[in-house]
């Protein structure tokens, strides 16, 4: 059923979403096979009647496009389940390392960095739910990969993955191992701790990651959500109860015993550390941007949405919750532990007990979002190999032997960068350039040329056109200049920086 609407409806709904969406062009200039996936384009607005250049006339009447009979039953996920998923892909680890972050770039350049990544976030966010409006058949940033790549579809596929596994499962066995090795304290196991840490959180990620439906993740991503938000509240009202950051000494800064000194007083500065190099920085931001790069899974959640039109509302629920949360925590923990005691890992400042107290609750949350990543990219490869697969069993096999090795590159990757803000930084650089900028530049230009091929009626006018064309063109340039070319150096430079003094 076709529903006829105003252009000021179509771009309501362009950033809102709901029943007024307009789907676009297909990348391949198909105009079927909708139906195929339980979401179908009804019959574009007739042209007859209209002027005969899209660039040139009056904008024409409006075609929004209604969901069909659904004939895939992985679409079961409510927008309000997408929007746990989406915060538990982002409340995560990485906010512990707002404040560290913070407190190297200062606090000014700290929320503007978050305000900017966040943005950006957002903006590439609605590119890519328009693309995946226009080709439900895609279930996973791989096959976003092989649209974009057009005639090198293959290898554009198989390159996308290869990113998406790395840029992932490895960092959370790294702050696993960081975990433990807190927890012991440096007793002797008969194995490194680290190393111990490592295995542990391998195994409970691998068995959380057996179940195939994002459906099942999603109830245990409200759990995660909830974890973490635990553990952020714990630290904030432990480092207070403390009163400060514990020094070598075991003394915290803030209490009644300590030594009241210029130079051991708590430092909340606006500006970047006197300490700070332009590399230090650098990773700091990168840092902050690792957190914002959840466009990898999106195409997954969107895919598995009984509505994938009511998308916006889970964007912007779970984005309003993690902006306030990262700036909240960020400021609040740097305010209180100061510029000079500040760790990588911000509950590293906390006395022991209460260490492993917060730790314990975020756990939960560590293997939850790794288990998420993995299986997307689990789903990935089966559904590659599913043509050759016939039997239920032997598909359930395949599966676990999938993740069994997607975990095993995992738990090498971090036993090879054990330094867990070095990891961050060198995946932000190498990996979420593309994710998070490049890829979504690239879309918008090919989903234009797409609509002004099929002609198929504008949302916004022409003017809006060249704003966006110059805004796309941005995000392809921050992503192959800032985080490919000046991230990589950085990341690289600061992670020999660490090992040189390590030895």
């Amino acid at each position: 059923m076709s529903l006829a609407i105003s252009p000021g409806a179509a771009r309501r709904a362009a950033i809102l979403g709901g029943p007024n969406t307009v789907v676009g062009a297909r990348l391949d200039g198909k105009e079927d096979g909708y139906g195929q996936v339980g979401y179908a384009l009804t019959a574009r607005p007739s042209l007859s009647s209209g002027p005969s250049s899209l660039e040139d006339g009056p904008e024409l009447p409006l075609t929004a496009s209604t969901p069909s009979s659904p004939s895939d039953k992985h679409r079961t996920c409510h927008w309000a389940e997408t929007a746990f998923l989406v915060m538990a892909e982002f409340v995560g680890f990485a906010i512990l390392s707002f404040p560290h972050a913070y407190a190297t770039m200062g606090w000014v350049l700290g929320i503007a960095a978050t305000i900017f990544v966040g943005l950006g976030y957002l903006y590439t966010s609605l590119v890519l739910w328009d693309l995946c409006l226009r080709h439900p058949e895609v279930k996973s940033i791989c096959d976003i990969g092989k649209l974009l790549c057009g005639k090198y579809g293959a290898s554009g596929l198989w390159f996308t993955a290869c990113m998406f596994v790395c840029n992932n499962i490895g960092i959370h066995v790294n702050l696993g191992g960081n975990f433990f090795q807190d927890v012991l304290n440096g007793k002797s196991v008969g194995i490194s701790t680290r190393i111990l840490g490592g295995l542990v959180a391998t195994f409970l990620c691998l068995l959380c990651s057996l179940p195939r439906s994002l459906k099942v993740l999603s109830r245990f991503a409200m759990a995660a959500v909830a974890s973490t938000v635990t553990c952020v509240i714990l630290s904030m009202v432990f480092i207070v109860n403390q009163g400060g950051p514990i020094d070598s000494s075991g003394q915290t800064q803030g209490g009644a015993d300590a030594a009241i000194a210029k130079d051991s007083m708590i430092v909340f500065s606006p500006w970047p550390s006197p300490d700070a190099t332009f590399k230090d920085i650098m990773v700091a931001f990168l840092g902050i941007a690792f957190a914002f790069i959840g466009q990898i899974t999106l195409p997954s959640f969107i895919a598995e949405m009984k509505d994938p039109r009511d998308f916006p509302k889970a964007l912007y629920l779970s984005s309003f919750f993690q902006y306030s949360l990262f700036i909240t925590f960020a400021l609040f923990m740097y305010k209180h532990i100061g510029l000079r005691d500040m760790t990588t890992i911000t509950i590293g400042s906390l006395e022991r007990t209460q260490l492993i107290i917060c730790f314990s609750f975020l756990l939960p949350s560590l293997i939850i979002l790794g288990s998420l990543y993995a299986t997307v990219t689990g789903l990935f490869i089966l559904n590659a190999l599913e043509s050759r697969i016939s039997k239920k069993r032997t598909k359930n096999i395949i599966w676990v032997v999938i993740i069994t090795l997607l975990w095993g590159l995992a738990f090498t990757i971090s036993q090879v960068i054990p330094e867990f803000d070095a990891l961050l930084a060198i995946v932000g650089a190498i990996f979420d350039g593309f994710f998070g900028w490049i890829y979504w530049g690239v879309a918008w230009f090919r989903m234009r040329q797409a609509d002004v091929r099929k002609r198929v009626p504008r949302v916004w006018g022409p003017g809006m056109d060249v704003v966006l064309g110059v805004v796309n063109t941005l995000l392809i340039l921050i992503g192959m200049g800032l985080f490919l070319g000046v991230g990589s150096w950085a990341s690289f430079a600061y992670l020999r920086d660490v090992e040189n003094n390590q030895n």
